[in-house]
């Protein structure tokens, strides 16, 4: 056993996977091992990763899977107490797993979430995040729809992940949120560490930002999530509000959608899966916290088609 485990999935990643690694690699804590998932890349990324000589590196070349296969990978092959992420196009301070580990020993936690920068056309700027008081989605219900739902700039514990077989959707894309959200449903104590030591980079065209059919896999995650929380009954409205939020928001994203046609049937899309699975989603209390003027866009299926098709035109 080691203390902790690194997984960083890779598929052409020749550009920024020296940057990550050396990152990871130049820790000021010890006991952790890296694992490296070559998910088939066909650029010089196998070649970079094999100059690498620190026993630590574990590299796993496989054919190309998708993101969440090459994390399942990593999980399958670490043997760590915790489990952490990085994306290959991202990096991370030195400090990181010394403070991740150091704060989950110390309060026994089962997952810990933190605070992280981004890095937008190379500018550092630190990103707000919702802060909580040790403990779960019992005590701390709105966790569930407070976090990002990243797996970077987390840390899991292992036993957690294996014992309840918390796994990442494959062949999907969204793959993380399910996996995030079902691990707070079995944590014991879900810890929130204000550090930021992640550096997440933004690309224009990267894979949270691409607009195509794959958006309605959205849907297909949120499913998953109400029902692994269908006997959370305590967890009614913040479940709900977690379904209302995210289809709602990527209903209003359309508005940046080139392809017409699937803006059309995503809007379409997203109010017949809230009438169908939130009854009476427009009512939601926190929902009704919101912006008023967006929540009015939101609430009316012409108006939003409206706003999103202007929008469009004048982009």
């Amino acid at each position: 056993m080691t203390k902790v485990s690194v997984i960083v999935p890779a598929y052409n990643a020749e550009k920024t996977i020296k940057r990550c690694l050396d990152s990871i690699m130049n820790q000021t804590f010890d006991d952790y091992e890296v694992i490296v998932i070559n998910d088939g890349s066909t650029d010089n990324t196998k070649d970079l990763l094999d100059m690498y000589k620190d026993p630590r590196l574990h590299i796993i070349n496989k054919k190309n899977g998708g993101i969440g296969a090459a994390r399942n990978d990593g999980i399958k092959a670490s043997c760590g107490d915790y489990i952490t992420f990085v994306d290959s196009d991202d990096y991370v301070d030195k400090k990181i797993l010394e403070s991740f580990y150091n704060f989950a020993a110390k309060n026994s936690l089962e997952v810990v979430t933190s605070s992280y920068k981004k890095v937008i056309n190379g500018k550092v700027v630190d990103w707000p995040s919702t802060k909580y008081k040790l403990g779960n989605i019992k005590t701390s219900p709105k966790i569930i729809f407070s976090i990002e739902y990243a797996p970077w700039a987390k840390m899991f514990k292992r036993d957690l992940l294996i014992n309840h077989d918390i796994k990442f959707v494959e062949n999907k894309k969204y793959e993380d949120i399910p996996f995030v959200c079902k691990a707070l449903l079995y944590s014991k104590l879900t810890g929130y560490l204000k550090d930021a030591h992640y550096y997440y980079v933004v690309h224009k065209k990267s894979e949270t930002t691409t607009m195509d059919e794959r958006v309605f896999d959205i849907l297909d995650a949120l499913k998953m999530i109400k029902n692994d929380y269908q006997k959370e009954y305590y967890l009614k409205d913040e479940i709900n509000y977690l379904l209302i939020d995210k289809t709602t928001n990527y209903m209003l994203q359309q508005r940046v959608q080139k392809n017409r046609k699937i803006r059309k049937r995503f809007i379409n899309e997203g109010y017949k899966f809230l009438n169908e699975n939130v009854k009476n989603w427009k009512s939601n209390k926190y929902y009704k916290e919101t912006n008023k003027l967006k929540r009015f866009i939101k609430n009316h299926k012409l108006i939003l088609k409206g706003y999103c098709k202007v929008y469009g035109l004048f982009r």
